[in-house]
């Protein structure tokens, strides 16, 4: 066995923390409840789907004994007024002459109720395991075993080892240590119940499963369901002084598994003197099992087994299925374990040093291989102190975008109040350090200012930036090159890629102008360029493909090129190769939209509305952004800001027209093809989505009263959906400085990613900005706070004008900074978590990402 000793020295800058405390929960990230001026503990902590956050602990009465106390709060750490009283429950048992109760474990069911398991006892008795439903508002479920209430007399061995879990049919499965009269020892103890909190019999023996590992006591700690109905139970196991982990697998009818390690039961111990505690149990997608806890050697360690399915241990995971992290500090006892869905642990911690008069909440965040993971915090720990007295970590919530909550008690100094204390922490948005020089890479391409436009990323993660290089020249004349430089997943240079890594493409008189750029399938490049020819005093356009390689795939076109009639703003793929690019023209006295679809080999397809070119006049005045959308039928969805006389008094607004896959105008869709809305006095389409379902997305900017980021959304006929935000518009305001919007990336589980930069301020001052929206267009205060995502390069400009995703999550940003002489191309990557899809009935899902992936 290996043991990774945890080093708490806090070794990293400012730069390189990724957990902060979020500043829009609670008071700058952390908030204190209490029960008038009595006592309060909080133990345990669930999410509800909507975000809100269930704690559970204990309070003392009046009549100085402890009850149940749950407490709700919303997503700003304010208290939920809708749930019990003023946000609080309180729930007695004096009906068993009690005079103490306190939850140990909180659940919320599928039907929003809420599930508290706990202990009740009166002092000199045998104690009570208690299982209480409440409804969604926080009264007690009265249809629930007896006015809401479960009893029974398995007996908890400790205040935090009963567990329970919720089974597909609403049953129940509770464990706890067992013990009969008169009997030293202490068992596992099973009990099923039915929904409604009635003994299922049909369970073990009469509802209930006892488990000896031999004599000496036994108490479980952990329960988890496999996808099979099968029930694993972890806990601990001790013997002669020796106490080892104990895990024990049952059968849907709570009989013994023996095909797991031929009885049902396993025991594993670290070796030597070591006494250990298993405190939580997963099983892993690929069947194998982890168990983790406490091990305790000359000092404290967190120790963590992997099992085959079997229970044989699994030695591919630290060369024996076992690995520790040893505590060198006060903080060394842990409250509870949490295994994260992708393998991370948290793990709360608080310090039994009974000497110290002031104490922090510890939470420390471990690897899958239980090495420190140190993209949280300091150093893979966050800490925080209330007040000046001992505060202690009791438990961890993970939100399903990366947050965390870390829950437990704060004492006063004076020790004359106890109350619930609660800190949120986030964590997507953080820099990746393990991306380029922590978390940042540039590239020059010297002596000239670069300036990255469009990051196109593959699917091995690697991703290219494509944009512009360029300066003055002896005369003063500006010039400027196409550009490409091509990086590996981690940020490096592909050297394979053009000369080291990069292309400078010189074309006529070198002024060219990146307007789009995407990936074919086939992973050549095509780049929209608008060039300025000094003879002709004109502007030009034209469409250029590169090979994968950075070569100039000279079989495109001519030589590499198509030309255009109009500035190739977007472009889109179709599955047989065929590009469709989409700009503005003119016909008549009208502006419109005009589309050409070219072969894969670059000649015009005059099979495309008869002569390869599809125009739609939509209004007299058009600014911003072009957004051209593949629907899988073939239809193309265009948008972009138009304004029409007719319509809203020339005011712009988003203007929407699809086209049938032969390029003339789908009569189908909102009025004649065409649908308009405004949001606000003026409305700036920047990007556009289709959702699986058919449902159309168009995002950008609206300003009015306020600068907004503002979205539309569409049902397949072009209708308003009114479902979405209000009547089928979200919008919530920018900053009153970055409000500019350089791009728009939507990520699978619906939540936007923007890219903005200052507004008609002085370059010098700008900084990469990413924020992050919720599908309702509502701020997501889950990404870098209240003001998002910043991040200096150099102490100059710097701006991001390109977003894109790896297939892990992690966000790639692109741009350009002022290294002090030149402008060079600028990229930086982020962590990010997802919303669970499934879990979160999300209309989207990742299976757009490789259409994504050629928007922008």
């Amino acid at each position: 066995m290996k043991q990774k000793l945890l080093l708490l020295t806090l070794l990293f800058t400012l730069n390189a923390i990724s957990q902060e405390l979020d500043p829009t929960f609670g008071n700058n990230g952390k908030t204190v409840t209490g029960f008038g001026n009595n006592r309060s503990s909080a133990n345990a902590a669930a999410l509800q789907p909507d975000g809100k956050l269930i704690v559970g602990g204990s309070y003392t009465s009046s009549h100085g004994d402890n009850d149940f106390a749950l407490v709700r709060y919303n997503t700003d750490g304010t208290l939920d007024p809708t749930f019990g009283a003023g946000g609080k429950v309180v729930t007695d048992f004096l009906e068993i002459n009690n005079d103490y109760s306190y939850i140990n474990a909180v659940y919320v069911l599928p039907d929003g109720k809420i599930m508290a398991l706990g202990t009740t006892g009166k002092t000199g008795f045998i104690p009570s395991l208690v299982v209480v439903k409440y409804n969604h508002d926080g009264t007690l479920d009265t249809a629930f075993g007896t006015n809401g209430k479960v009893t029974n007399d398995l007996f908890p061995l400790d205040s935090f080892g009963s567990k329970l879990t919720l089974l597909p049919d609403g049953k129940f499965v509770v464990t706890s240590a067992k013990t009969y009269n008169g009997d030293p020892n202490y068992y596992f103890g099973l009990r099923k119940y039915t929904a409604d909190g009635q003994i299922d019999e049909t369970f073990g023996t009469a509802g209930e499963v006892v488990t000896s590992f031999g004599n000496g006591k036994s108490g479980p700690a952990s329960i988890a369901l496999q996808p099979d109905g099968k029930l694993l139970v972890a806990g601990k196991f001790l013997q002669s002084g020796m106490q080892q982990m104990a895990v024990a697998r049952y059968n849907p009818d709570g009989a013994l598994d023996t095909s797991f390690d031929g009885d049902g039961k396993v025991l594993t111990n670290f070796g030597g003197t070591t006494s250990c505690n298993a405190m939580d149990v997963a099983i892993k997608p690929d069947g194998k099992i982890i168990v983790s806890g406490i091990v305790y050697t000359l000092v404290r360690n967190f120790g963590v087994v992997q099992y085959n399915s079997n229970g044989s241990l699994d030695t591919s995971f630290d060369g024996d299925g076992k690995a520790t992290a040893a505590f060198a500090d006060d903080y060394d006892n842990i409250s509870a374990v949490t295994r994260q869905p992708d393998g991370k642990f948290l793990v709360a911690i608080k310090s039994d040093n009974y000497m110290l008069t002031a104490s922090d909440m510890v939470l420390r965040k471990f690897n899958s291989d239980i090495s420190k993971d140190i993209s949280f915090g300091n150093n893979g720990e966050v800490s925080i102190t209330f007040g000046g007295g001992l505060s202690k970590a009791m438990a961890a919530v993970a939100t399903p975008n990366g947050a965390v909550f870390l829950v437990g008690e704060s004492i006063a100094a004076d020790n004359s109040t106890i109350e619930f204390a609660i800190a949120k922490y986030i964590n997507s948005g953080s820099l990746d350090v393990s991306f380029g020089n922590n978390g940042k890479t540039t590239t020059g391409f010297e002596p000239t200012n670069d300036q990255v436009s469009k990051v196109l990323i593959s699917a091995d993660d690697s991703f290219i930036a494509v944009g512009i290089s360029g300066g003055r020249r002896s005369n003063n004349s500006y010039y400027s090159n196409i550009a490409l430089a091509k990086y590996d997943s981690n940020g490096n240079l592909d050297t394979n890629f053009g000369n080291s890594g990069k292309v400078v493409s010189v074309f006529g008189d070198n002024n060219n102008n990146v307007t789009a750029a995407i990936f074919q399938p086939d992973g050549k490049i095509l780049v929209g360029n608008m060039y300025y020819s000094v003879g002709q005093a004109s502007y030009s356009n034209e469409i250029i493909r590169y090979n994968a390689n950075g070569i100039l795939d000279t079989s495109f076109g001519t030589n590499g090129k198509a030309s255009l009639a109009f500035s190739a703003v977007a472009m889109v793929c179709q599955p047989d190769g065929k590009i469709v690019v989409a700009g503005i023209g003119s016909e008549g006295n009208g502006d419109g939209y005009i589309l050409q679809r070219f072969n894969y080999n670059g000649t015009p397809d005059t099979s495309f509305d008869n002569d390869g070119t599809a125009f739609v006049s939509t209004g007299n005045f058009y600014i911003g952004e072009i957004v051209v959308l593949l629907q899988p039928d073939g239809k193309l969805v265009v948008s972009a800001s138009a304004s029409d006389p007719e319509l809203y008094s020339g005011a712009l607004a988003y203007a929407t027209v699809r086209f049938n896959a032969n390029g003339s105008l789908d009569a189908t869709f909102g009025e004649n093809g065409k649908t308009t809305t405004l949001i606000d006095e003026v409305s700036l389409a920047a990007t556009g989505f289709i959702q699986p379902d058919g449902k159309i997305i168009i995002a950008g900017r609206s300003i009015g009263a306020n600068i907004n980021f503002s979205t539309v959304r569409y049902n397949s006929n072009g209708t308003l959906d009114t479902t979405y935000g209000n009547n089928g518009i979200a919008s919530s305001a920018l900053s009153s400085d970055y409000r500019e919007i350089n791009d728009i990336y939507l990520q699978p589980d619906g939540k936007f990613l923007v890219a903005v930069s200052l507004y008609n301020q002085n370059k010098m001052y700008y900084d990469f900005k990413i924020r992050r929206f919720n599908p309702d267009g509502s701020y997501d205060a889950d990404f870098g706070g209240i003001f998002g995502v910043t991040t200096s390069f150099y102490n100059g400009y710097d701006e991001a004008f390109s977003i894109g995703l790896q297939s892990d999550s992690k966000i790639i940003v692109a741009g350009a900074t002022n290294n002090g002489i030149n402008n060079d191309f600028a990229i930086s990557r982020y962590t990010n978590s997802l919303l669970n899809v499934e879990n979160e009935n999300s209309p989207f899902s990742p299976v757009i990402c490789p259409i994504l992936l050629q928007l922008f």
